[in-house]
């Protein structure tokens, strides 16, 4: 997705820059620089952005330019000129790739999503804490293990293992603590490998859309 059709994608839905940073979300001013074009952001924040506006019903259609017009899937008005597209001819899609691409980005978009919310290891730390009463140098004592490594899990930088689980379960009576770390693992490498998986298919439906000649002009 270009400066431009960020533009035009945030125009269509009648966005101000506040919201959509708010529910993509996206830094305010990477959002105007990257809308002003004076920036480049990364490949994460990109696929971000451009799932967000996917999931609101924007799609991007091949134009014979090569360029992408912003439309609304879900519109019978589905044209928008972003200014430098014309709009008399498009290629007729025969194949279905971009509906492909903008799937894929859809999914690959929700896997990162899900990646970000799941912190068990944080969140048994945050609760052991509150039922111990103690501070983090004095719980790392009680656990024998280093308040730098607690801060780390704390912070998200850092897992739990499945020992260390176990002895936080068995001190402060909480119950399941150490069956939610082998899910989090279980978890983390599944949606690792989903990740891996929908930016190969990604990528596959990239070339498809770079070797798509099958094109037919037709009139808006």
């Amino acid at each position: 997705m270009t400066p431009s059709q960020a533009r035009a994608a945030r125009a269509f839905l009648n966005l101000d820059m506040k919201t959509v940073c708010e529910q993509a979300p996206i830094g305010k001013r990477t959002l105007t620089e990257f809308e002003r074009g004076s920036r480049a952001i990364s490949d994460t924040t990109l696929v971000r952005l451009k799932g967000y506006y996917i999931a609101q019903g924007i799609g991007f259609k091949s134009t014979i330019s090569g360029d992408e017009v912003v439309h609304h899937v879900n519109s019978t008005d589905d044209k928008y000129d972003i200014g430098n597209v014309k709009l008399k001819l498009e290629y007729y899609d025969i194949f279905k790739i971009n509906d492909i691409e903008n799937k894929l980005s859809t999914i690959r978009f929700h896997v990162n999503e899900l990646e970000s919310l799941i912190n068990f290891s944080s969140e048994i730390i945050h609760l052991a804490l509150n039922v111990s009463e103690l501070n983090q140098k004095k719980f790392a004592i009680e656990l024998d293990c280093s308040p730098a490594f607690i801060s780390a899990v704390l912070l998200q930088k850092k897992s739990l293992s499945f020992d260390l689980a176990t002895r936080i379960q068995n001190k402060y009576s909480l119950k399941n603590i150490s069956t939610m770390v082998l899910s989090e693992k279980k978890i983390k490498k599944l949606l690792t490998d989903m990740r891996r998986i929908s930016e190969d298919l990604l990528g596959e439906a990239q070339k498809m859309q770079q070797a798509n000649s099958v094109a037919e002009k037709v009139n808006l």
